[in-house]
């Protein structure tokens, strides 16, 4: 293998982009990746893409997931896929590794091995999609109580050590939360969907490369919503690809 003689620059696609998406039930997720104006996969987990206009892939078993993924990886119609959701695809994951090693329990196998062909097998999947050059979104309802009870986080699968946690997280290059919060819009308190994208000590949130925070939605228009999130993304996207100002001859910035 070769040495890279020049430096990586960077790259902004948000359909290759690998998103957690979490907010608490019916703040419109699903409809918001649905209004995305780019064709996007949904692999359901469970029911809710009846009131969407979407491409949707309903699985039941952890064996459809893998089959999905295979075929995505050769695919050149989606551009991206949305995994909603990804707590629920976690159980199919766990029953099928039950059934795979003749358990009922997965602590039945001995922990640390065991633990760790679970959470590899789960990370594996999604590493073959990328293969594809497809970004993903992974969609999740909120919890509290897991880690810091006071902290508001997407419901994923709890271990004591957080390695589930970690690789769910660690494969994402953003999370999100999507909560209802209370603004004041000509003179009047209102309830609006609202985006967050920076890390708070009330919720969990992040990003490789940083958006603005808050993002306001429009209530009952997913897609200019939707909308919202690109140029807040192609802005962020202009800054970091922007090339540094230069101080005039004789001065040091």
């Amino acid at each position: 293998m070769k040495l890279p003689e020049a430096k990586s620059k960077p790259v902004f696609q948000l359909h290759q982009e690998k998103i957690l998406l979490y907010g608490d039930w019916k703040t419109g997720k699903t409809s918001l990746v649905a209004a995305m104006p780019f064709d996007t996969l949904f692999i359901a987990t469970e029911k809710g893409h009846s009131k969407v206009s979407a491409f949707v892939a309903q699985i039941e078993t952890w064996a459809d997931f893998q089959d999905v993924v295979t075929q995505l990886v050769s695919d050149t119609k989606f551009k991206m896929v949305c995994v909603d959701t990804i707590d629920m695809l976690w159980y199919l994951h766990l029953e099928h590794f039950k059934k795979a090693h003749n358990i009922d329990w997965e602590g039945d196998l001995k922990w640390g091995k065991g633990h760790a062909l679970l959470v590899r097998g789960f990370v594996n999947e999604f590493q073959k999609l990328q293969l594809s050059n497809k970004g993903f979104f992974l969609l999740a309802h909120t919890a509290s109580g897991n880690g810091d009870a006071s902290m508001v986080e997407p419901n994923l699968p709890y271990d004591k050590n957080h390695q589930i946690r970690d690789a769910i997280c660690g494969l994402c290059d953003y999370i999100w939360y999507l909560r209802m919060e209370s603004t004041v819009v000509k003179g009047q308190v209102e309830q609006r969907r609202t985006l967050r994208t920076a890390p708070s000590e009330d919720y969990v949130a992040g990003a490789r490369w940083p958006l603005p925070d808050p993002i306001p939605f429009i209530n009952g228009d997913p897609a200019k919503s939707a909308q919202r999130i690109i140029n807040a993304y192609m802005k962020s996207a202009e800054e970091a690809t922007a090339k540094p100002k230069t101080a005039p001859k004789g001065e040091t910035k």
